[in-house]
Formats: structure tokens, sequence, C-alpha cells
């Protein structure tokens, strides 16, 4: 998270978003943020009197009582927090819930407050071993609501999968000088677009700082990193109307406008998001081989899904529907195959079973910003495009949380799961697949009724008989 206008506020609602979807969260910072009141971890690093006094005395055990979210925990080394860390994210997850914890040190900052503080790298790399989400503040703002980076800024870590970019419309009308956070940098951008002019920072100009400042620098310092723009603090209807349309001619879809203060997150791209998630991980013990590389009419097994899955996605995008394949696989020449129809995901747990394909697609959905994710096997060649369109129109028509598709009572794939399950997805473990969360839901499915040749699926060298 990185900018200004409201990284602080972001951070508060994604955290408590992914909490609600069931995920462990851990809020850090590369510089420094504001200590936590609440849902802390903190190394004292000999500053045990400080923080004492900052949180009003010593506080007691209170695990018993289920209140880790409503205290400061304190360690004295790194190893001792990463303990702390570990088991209250592990009782979170025994309970099947989310949860979200501030880690990081106390330090004092160039004014001599004390702040929340960085950690060493190794201690970023065992977090990520245990939780779902690393939330990283990597920029400071001195609490301006415009910020254009020094050559050293932002401190984001080589592996971010994502990084949101905000900047706040409150500075829109005031002076530059004012109103952003290294001016001097940010004044000869203006200049060399040519939209400088003496007075108050319009919005165009706040695109340019937007672009030039980190955009553009930012996608060519982490490619594989997805970046998201936001503007913030655009409390009124007009404002949020007219950052869209600044965003949209920047080319930006994959973008947010907001006003937190108003409770409003709006994606610039409002179409809906599908995630097709192609399951084609497995052992073929049953079948006595690799069942998905067996030649059927001319072709791989496993290449008739990917066929069916390219066919929906252009129907889909025909449609205004935003579709993207994912394919989840332990076998080489499936993901070489499936690089061709969209991301593909290796498998290194494949040994488990069928939940730690789904845990992959289901973390590809959510990077993708998916409102759901259809999820199909491998090994159903006679599945047809039209009836899974038709599943997906019955679905949003519905407007059920679950979408599957039924033949002669049978229910098989493909099988639909909106956002709000993702973090039930997650938990899966060994050989439960979605029907655990299905079973736990059931008045929530909707069922899509196909003809039953549709359904037939190759366990066996015989079952080749019955296509």
């Amino acid at each position: 998270m990185v900018g200004a206008g409201g990284k602080t506020s972001w951070i508060a609602w994604l955290s408590e978003r992914w909490k609600r979807e069931g995920k462990r969260v851990a809020v850090c910072t590369s510089t420094h943020r504001m200590l936590p009141t609440s849902g802390g971890i903190l190394l004292e690093e000999g500053r045990g009197e400080k923080i004492e006094a900052l949180y009003g005395g010593k506080q007691g055990q209170q695990e018993a009582r289920g209140e880790e979210n409503r205290r400061v925990w304190k360690g004295e080394t790194e190893e001792e927090l990463l303990g702390r860390a570990r088991s209250l994210f592990e009782g979170a997850r025994k309970r099947g819930e989310g949860a979200v914890f501030e880690i990081g040190s106390v330090v004092r900052d160039k004014q001599g407050e004390l702040r929340m503080g960085s950690l060493s790298p190794c201690v970023w790399e065992e977090l990520a071993a245990f939780v779902d989400v690393l939330l990283v503040e990597a920029d400071g703002s001195r609490r301006l609501p415009v910020k254009v980076p020094a050559a050293h800024e932002p401190v984001i870590f080589a592996d971010a999968d994502e990084i949101y970019v905000v900047e706040g419309l409150s500075a829109l009308g005031r002076r530059g000088e004012e109103v952003c956070h290294r001016w001097e940098v940010a004044l000869p951008l203006l200049k060399e677009r040519k939209v400088f002019q003496e007075g108050v920072l319009s919005l165009e100009q706040l695109g340019v700082l937007l672009e030039e400042g980190y955009l553009k620098p930012l996608r060519r310092a982490f490619p594989m990193a997805r970046v998201f723009p936001v503007l913030n603090q655009a409390d009124t209807e007009e404002q949020r109307r007219e950052a869209k349309q600044l965003l949209l001619s920047m080319g930006e879809v994959d973008a947010f406008v907001s006003s937190l203060r108003e409770a409003v997150v709006q994606r610039v791209d409002e179409r809906q998001r599908l995630e097709l998630v192609y399951l084609a991980s497995g052992f073929g013990r049953r079948y006595g081989s690799n069942k998905l590389l067996e030649v059927y009419e001319g072709k791989p097994l496993y290449a008739y899904g990917l066929g069916l899955l390219q066919s929906c996605k252009e129907e889909l995008e025909k449609r205004g529907v935003s579709a993207q394949i994912c394919v989840v696989s332990n076998q080489r020449e499936i993901l070489a195959g499936g690089a061709m129809y969209g991301r593909v995901f290796e498998n290194p747990k494949a040994e488990e079973g069928i939940a730690a394909s789904v845990r992959i697609g289901t973390a590809a959905a959510e990077r993708f910003g998916a409102d759901a994710a259809v999820f199909f096997v491998a090994d159903q060649p006679q599945l047809r495009a039209k009836s899974v369109l038709a599943l997906l129109e019955s679905y949003r028509r519905k407007k059920r949380g679950i979408g599957r598709v039924r033949a002669e009572g049978e229910a098989g794939n493909p099988v639909v799961f909106g956002r709000e399950y993702f973090g039930e997805l997650h938990q899966l473990c060994g050989e439960d697949g979605g029907r655990k969360v299905i079973r736990r839901h059931p008045d929530e499915v909707w069922y899509f009724e196909v003809e039953a040749r549709e359904l037939r699926d190759i366990d066996y060298p015989s079952d080749w008989e019955n296509l």
C-alpha cells in the first residue's frame, strides 16, 4: 500500500474484508506507521516500560476469553514475536475464523515519536508461511492527501503480488505545495507533461502525478505484480463520476474510486468478473496411468476442457462479463498447453488431493478480483459450452451463492462459488472438494439441469465405452 490520502483507511478496509472471508492477515510496514491500539504484536527491543506506558499498564492474559483482537501483545525477541503470531493465527484457523494482527517493532521517527517500524527480512518470510495475506504499508506521506515518491521510495518487497496506489481528492482546488508531499519532485513532472499552471491542483494534474510518479515506475520495477490505482476521498457522486472518467481516460480499468468516509468503494470496471478454474492435477491411480494425456478423437483428453473454457470466455466477453482462465496442474505438458489459454499454476501439493488445487484456483480468483470462481474438471470431454453459459446465466439471475450442474438427479461439475465462499474454500484439506462447502449451505445452491452424457467422466479405461 503506497501513496497518500487514505492508505491507513484502505489497509483497515481491506483487512476487515479479508477477515470476513476467513483469511489470516498480517498488517506490517516497511517504513513507519502509527502504533496499533489493539490487535498488535510488537517487538519490545528494550522499550518495555515505554510500551507499557503507551497502553496503560501491564495487560493480563486474555486468550481464554477470546479477546486476542482487543489487546497488544509484546515479544522481547523476533523468535518470541513470531511464536506469539503463529499461536494467535493458528487459534483463529482452528476456530474457522479470519484474523487481523498488526506486527512490527517499536521505533522512534525523526520527530522523536514512537511508531511501529519494520522487521528483519527473515521475519517477513516466516510470517508469509502461516498467514494468507501480508499487507504492508510501504510509503509515508506526512498525512498529506497527495504524494510523489523520491528515488528511494516506496519500500516494496521484491515478491509483492499486488500494489495499491492511493491518492486523495481532497487535494483538488488547493495549492500543490500545501497538499503534496515532495512537491519538489512533483513539479518537474507536471512541467514535463506541460500541464503545470500556477494556482491550485486540478484533477488532470493529479492524474499525471499518479501515472508518472507511481504507476509507470512501479510497473517497470515490478512487472509480475498487479498495480491498482485508487482515487480516495471521492465523497460525492460527481467526484466519483469524474474520478472514474479520469482513470478510464488513462486506460486504467483495474482501478478503484472510493470514499471510505461514506463507506463507498467502487471498481472502475464494474462488469461481473469470473475466474474459470481448470483442475487438471492428479496421478490417475484408478485409471492406471495419466488419463489426461490419453488421446481421444485426435487430441489429449485435457485439451477438450481448455477449448471449452476458451469458447466460454470469448462468449462471456461478448456478453459484457470479464472472464479469466486459470489452469492448475502438476503435469508439465498440461501447464505448457494451458499457458496458451490463460494463467497457469503448478500444484506442488497434488499428492494431498483435490483441495490443494481448489485452494490455488481460489487464490487466483481473489487476485483477479473475481465475483465468483467456476471450477471445471479435466475429464469431461462431452461437456458443452452452451450448457456452461446457461448455468452461469441462470446462476446470475437466481442470485444464489452457489451454482451447480445436475443430470437425472446426479450433481456434477462445473460448480460456481460466489466470492463469499472463498474463505471456506481456502480451508479445505485433502480430498475435501467443494462438496463440503455445498453441504454446509444447501439452501444457497442453484442446480441447472444438463444432459447426462455431458457429465460422464473418465475414471477407468472402460469408461471410454460410455462416451
